[in-house]
């Protein structure tokens, strides 16, 4: 039974840990899930997302507290030194105590803790109290950040990023919002303009395209770019939705079969019933919906009652 576990049970056990529920943590000894932590977590197969989760059953359940970071919860060198710190506060006492850590040294090292859902917000702080005590968010700050933070951070951050730095970092906007998408776009495409008319410049932009203009799509379909399904039913609706087969197809190049397997999937679907049918028919991948000629397509506003 979990009440009798041990930390070697636990690390026995990694493959299962993913399917464990709050039923099973609970009766799991704290002492023996935080000696596991400390001593298997590192080198264990889990996702940083799927360690927190195990984080957050050991959060302490303290009240808030309106005032400083308490005596005994000091963050020490030591502390900064223990991969699984988070385990120690409530948010609360997360966000106090971090404001006498000296970020400028331990920027890129508080981001490494597998933060809980509920400390995202403190991990935002914390960035934001770095740019605002005077430091850049530069290739190294932004590889700390790295995708997990990226999505956290909100327009006023996102637009103090030094395009330059993204020659350096290694981000993935994709599950961000468009705005993020958006923003960063403008700032790659900026980067890499130097690469514009080389063939590593789309290698570079693409992680970049879910905030691209179907203007510029328009343009990268000219460079025989091959674009991956996968990216395609990313990119940003409105532009994709502009795109004539034709422009879809020289996009996709040698990857042009994969379009079928999004027949009826959204966004594709949509996109299809927007195209007149004949067009479609010169993609040569089973495409139906379209209209037909002598049709329109006509798509009915919809009003809110009174």
């Amino acid at each position: 039974p979990p009440q009798a576990w041990s930390a070697s049970t636990l690390n026995e056990l990694t493959g299962l840990i993913p399917v464990f529920d709050h039923s099973i943590w609970q009766k799991v000894p704290k002492n023996v899930l935080t000696l596991w932590l400390k001593n298997f977590a590192r080198d264990s197969p889990l996702s940083r997302a799927q360690l927190a989760t195990i984080v957050e059953e050991l959060l302490p359940s303290r009240q808030k507290r309106d005032v400083g970071c308490p005596d005994d919860l000091k963050i020490t060198e030591e502390v900064l030194n223990d991969d699984m710190m988070p385990i120690y506060y409530t948010p609360e006492e997360l966000r106090a105590c971090l404001k006498n850590v000296s970020l400028k040294d331990y920027f890129p090292q508080i981001l490494t803790y597998p933060f809980t859902n509920e400390q995202l917000a403190v991990a935002a702080a914390v960035i934001s109290r770095y740019v605002a005590l005077g430091n850049p968010l530069n290739a190294t700050a932004l590889n700390a950040i790295n995708t997990k933070y990226l999505c956290i951070l909100n327009a006023t951050l996102l637009n103090m990023i030094d395009p330059n730095s993204l020659k350096l970092a290694s981000l993935d906007p994709s599950a961000c919002s468009q705005l993020t998408k958006d923003i960063l776009y403008v700032k790659a495409k900026r980067a890499f303009s130097d690469h514009r008319y080389l063939r590593s410049y789309y290698t570079l932009i693409e992680p970049y395209l879910g905030g691209a203009p179907s203007e510029d799509l328009r343009a990268l379909s000219k460079d025989n770019v091959n674009m991956n399904i996968n990216t395609l039913v990313n990119l940003r609706r409105d532009a994709l939705m502009s795109l004539t087969p034709a422009e879809v197809k020289a996009l996709l190049g040698i990857n042009l079969r994969d379009l079928s397997n999004w027949r009826n999937k959204s966004p594709i679907q949509e996109w299809a019933r927007r195209q007149k049918q004949t067009e479609l028919d010169k993609l040569g991948v089973g495409f139906t919906g379209g209209t037909q000629e002598g049709y329109m397509n006509i798509v009915t506003p919809k009003f809110q009652r009174m």
